[in-house]
């Protein structure tokens, strides 16, 4: 019932959207920004049990693997923070479309 897909954008460069829909035969949503995340993020994929979404982030050293974590059923904004290779550091960005309860690690 939902989908996270990578989008390029001339002008923008590649984000990560969020989509819905309301059952198997129905059709997707419009998709969202995932506005939590800023710069080139792209390649999301969900853990097993949907409660970690995964992507990469370009850096001035190359790629880090990083990591949303939902926050709870319904929430309706996420906050940001950045998870590398053992280490975290806390944000304050938040999400203003879609109601992804998502947050960074």
């Amino acid at each position: 019932r939902e989908l996270f897909v990578t989008r390029a954008t001339p002008g923008i460069g590649p984000a990560i959207y969020r989509t819905t829909r309301t059952g198997a035969g129905a059709a997707f949503g419009p998709p969202h920004r995932l506005a939590v995340l800023d710069g080139f993020v792209e390649a999301p994929a969900l853990s097993p049990d949907g409660a970690l979404l995964y992507y990469h982030q370009r850096s001035p050293s190359g790629f880090v693997i990083c990591r949303l974590r939902r926050v709870g059923p319904t929430a309706g904004s996420a906050t940001a923070g950045s998870a590398t290779a053992g280490s975290a550091t806390a944000g304050s960005a938040t999400a203003s479309r879609g109601a992804h309860p998502l947050r960074r690690d």
